[in-house]
């Protein structure tokens, strides 16, 4: 909800074909390669939680997050975040995936589930889309 102007702006429903996605950023393993080769590394810790959790819940897709990246960009930016910051601070952009959650699946439970895992540092619910800010009056 925003208010603008003295007058309250509802957000608009999302499309039907929506689907929430839980973020989940993987713990760093020494030895992966980013990208696509990296998740059988980076999964090794979970991989019983991960297949007993697509189990329960068929349909549940794990992707990258930053999905509009090939394999280069990753290691070219991380070379480059690593250069800028110290290496401890450095954020490896091919550790974040995302779950997609079919109908019938509640994203704060799953990002729950998944965040108690051992190879999991953090996992959240993605934001839904928000219209742009504009003043009403506009």
């Amino acid at each position: 909800m925003a208010i603008i102007a003295n007058q309250v702006l509802t957000t608009p429903e999302l499309p039907p074909d929506y689907k929430r996605r839980v973020v989940v950023k993987f713990l760093p393993e020494p030895q992966a390669a980013p990208h696509s080769a990296g998740l059988n590394k980076l999964m090794k810790p979970d991989r019983r939680e991960w297949d007993a959790l697509k189990k329960k819940f068929p349909g549940l897709k794990l992707e990258h997050y930053f999905s509009t990246l090939d394999e280069s960009s990753f290691g070219s930016i991380t070379k480059r975040s690593a250069n800028a910051v110290p290496e401890s601070t450095a954020t490896n952009f091919s550790l974040y995936y995302a779950i997609e959650c079919p109908d019938g699946v509640k994203p704060d439970e799953l990002a729950k589930t998944v965040s108690s895992w051992p190879g999991v540092e953090t996992a959240y619910v993605e934001a839904p889309p928000i219209p742009p800010p504009l003043n009403p009056s506009d």
